[in-house]
């Protein structure tokens, strides 16, 4: 079995996305968020900025706590819609948006239906 440079498998191997009790983990290829399960309150739908070579609006899911503010974004290609609303359904929580509406990592949720 042929092993695949570092490179490739940094840009290659999906993010990991669980729950359990009492923490909701996100696992990216160079970083790890937990989010306490309770702090939870909505999962959105949007455009986030990525930035590398070029910038792009990703369309993202972005999980959002208390007053709406951005924990951490998904790109969207990594999760079928059906999926991510199983697991907000699992999680109690709404799932809002349609990737149209431009989201920044400093601006609130709170306003967003």
């Amino acid at each position: 079995m042929m092993r695949m440079p570092w490179p490739l498998r940094r840009f290659l191997k999906p993010p990991v996305l669980k729950a359990d009790s009492a923490m909701i983990t996100y696992v990216s290829d160079s970083r790890t968020v937990v989010v306490p399960r309770a702090e939870l309150t909505m999962i959105f739908q949007g455009r986030v900025v990525r930035k590398a070579r070029y910038t792009a609006w990703v369309q993202s899911y972005l999980f959002g706590i208390g007053r709406g503010k951005v924990m951490f974004s998904v790109p969207a290609w990594w999760f079928r819609p059906k999926d991510v609303a199983a697991f907000a359904r699992r999680l109690g929580v709404p799932v809002r948006g349609d990737f149209t509406r431009g989201v920044t990592r400093t601006e609130l949720l709170g306003g967003m239906r």
